[in-house]
């Protein structure tokens, strides 16, 4: 508690030396023509000063000139910088967000909580994490568990979340320190007790170039008891998008993230990143023969699959058929079919604009490209944009990757049909 009120002094401290030096800049920038500006083009000069690091120094900067810019630039500064908020659930970043929480001029800003470790730096540092026998963390009994319930319940905006594994401290081994997967675990118990709605939700792990990240999702931390809760229920109905680009092995993993997906009839948009494993197939075994929980689904992206089985990736994209805009199949083998069939298809889907295929096989020793495609194709395909790379496949350069947006898509269609090859 000692340290909790001398941060808070501290801050007040803080408040109090930026509202004199506002309240003096004010004075001394009363007759700057920039500060008179009305708000628009306030914000027309903070997007000039752009969105990475240098920009965003520079944009607190301006704000700190006077009082009136300060206010001026305060929507702006919400949808740039604190649209999304980061932590790694330790003690000083979660305090952090509550102390922005407790803002009401800026808490509103906050859409999108992103959960990530520091690289060389433990997770949820300062505070005691407590688990179950089963190695599942106890999210009542942990604090920084109750800190992050109590954040989230004071961003009356915050609906989509993100969970990236990647983490360059490998600490599985020690049961009471936090790993990435661990804030699986606390996002849906906090949403199962909260009943807060979900927009969006992530799970995702870059490829890292350190020998000792942890970028496995851990089964222990995924809860199958709380798909079944009418609170959680209810909350995931509202879900739009998801994303998940991980490991899964061991199969229940696979098993896990088809229920989240059939939880979601709002679903607009799912992207999904194998990673090359077979017991994931199970994904799509669930979708293709389950509910049709796809029915309003606008963009969908599968990549890094092998042995897809061919008739149930048919029938989950025949789901989707009417709603369906945007389709991106990339790094996908297939076995029990070719993909002429799926080519073929894609006319029944009257509202797709934006298509991209990529390295599509039945094997490893063929794989699907387009052959003397009319080089006047740029040309006819009007208001749109294509792109076309080769590859060397088996020492021939062959076209494997095409990337189309526009309207003119069932010209693209019969031109593709006409000069795909699966050699």
């Amino acid at each position: 508690m000692f340290l909790v009120k001398h941060h808070s002094d501290s801050t007040l401290m803080q408040i109090a030396k930026m509202e004199y030096s506002l309240n003096r800049a004010s004075r001394e920038n009363e007759t700057n023509l920039l500060c008179k500006l009305p708000e628009e083009l306030v914000e027309n000069v903070a997007a000039f000063l752009g969105t990475g690091d240098t920009g965003i120094e520079e944009l607190c900067a301006l704000r700190l000139t006077c009082a009136h810019l300060y206010e001026k630039s305060l929507h702006y500064f919400g949808r740039v910088v604190l649209h999304t908020v980061r932590t790694d659930l330790g003690f000083i970043s979660l305090e952090r967000l509550m102390k922005l929480a407790g803002d009401n001029h800026l808490k509103d800003h906050v859409h999108h909580l992103l959960i990530r470790g520091v690289l060389n730096s433990r997770m949820g540092l300062g505070f005691q994490w407590m688990r179950h026998n089963s190695g599942q963390l106890d999210v009542e009994q942990s604090p920084g568990a109750r800190w992050l319930r109590d954040v989230l319940l004071s961003f009356p905006n915050c609906r989509s979340f993100t969970v990236h594994l990647d983490y360059g401290w490998n600490d599985s081994s020690e049961h009471s320190r936090l790993g990435p997967s661990d804030g699986i675990t606390m996002i849906m118990d906090i949403i199962a007790e909260t009943g807060i709605p979900v927009r969006s939700f992530s799970v995702y792990a870059h490829q890292s170039s350190s020998g000792f990240a942890f970028n496995d999702v851990d089964p222990r931390c995924l809860q199958f008891d709380i798909l079944k809760d009418p609170t959680f229920i209810n909350s995931w109905a509202q879900v739009e998008k998801l994303n998940f680009h991980h490991n899964f092995v061991p199969g229940n993993i696979g098993e896990w993230v088809a229920s989240v997906i059939a939880l979601a009839p709002r679903l607009k948009t799912l992207e999904i990143g194998f990673d090359y494993t077979p017991d994931a197939q199970i994904i799509t075994t669930r979708l293709a023969s389950g509910p049709v929980v796809l029915s309003k689904l606008q963009e969908l992206t599968l990549t890094e699959a092998s042995e897809m089985e061919c008739n149930e990736l048919l029938t989950l994209l025949h789901f989707t058929c009417r709603t369906l805009r945007c389709l991106k199949l990339e790094r996908l083998q297939l076995k029990g079919g070719t993909w002429f069939p799926l080519l073929a298809q894609l006319h029944q889907f009257p509202l797709l604009q934006d298509l991209t295929l990529f390295w599509l096989s039945t094997s490893q020793k063929s794989v699907l490209h387009f052959v003397s495609l009319p080089k006047s194709l740029r040309d006819t395909l009007q208001g749109g944009k294509l792109n076309l790379d080769r590859k060397q496949f088996r020492g021939i350069w062959k076209t494997v990757y095409v990337a189309y947006r526009g309207h003119d898509m069932q010209l693209l269609l019969n031109a593709l049909l006409q000069s795909a090859r699966d050699d």
